[in-house]
């Protein structure tokens, strides 16, 4: 299973590839991870955060700044399409969607 957020195209020998990001940087000032392809990658973004902190003292939540490996995620699993022979059994007759789904934890790959 591979999440499509965690892809980034990358270049390989002049052709493009798709690997997954499942390195991630989480800054409590940014309140949100920021993804990477390679453990190096989100070790140098956490090391330039962290001068961020430091005003005429250092702010306590730079000891929040944390680089992490994204090892599961959430994908979407398509259960019906509009047309399906078991759409109005699985949707209850809905007419406002044009596919059913489900999300599931699973591993990145």
């Amino acid at each position: 299973m591979t999440n499509d957020v965690l892809r980034s195209t990358t270049r390989d020998h002049g052709h493009a590839t798709t690997a997954p990001k499942t390195w991630a940087v989480f800054d409590p000032y940014e309140g949100a991870l920021e993804l990477f392809a390679t453990e190096t990658e989100a070790v140098e973004c956490a090391n330039s955060r962290i001068e961020l902190y430091l005003d005429e003292t250092w702010d306590e939540d730079v000891e929040g700044i944390a680089v992490v490996r994204i090892v599961h995620a959430v994908e979407q699993h398509v259960i019906a399409r509009k047309g399906d022979d078991n759409w109005d059994e699985i949707t209850g007759f809905r007419t406002d969607v044009n596919m059913w789904c489900d999300y599931l934890l699973g591993p990145v790959q």
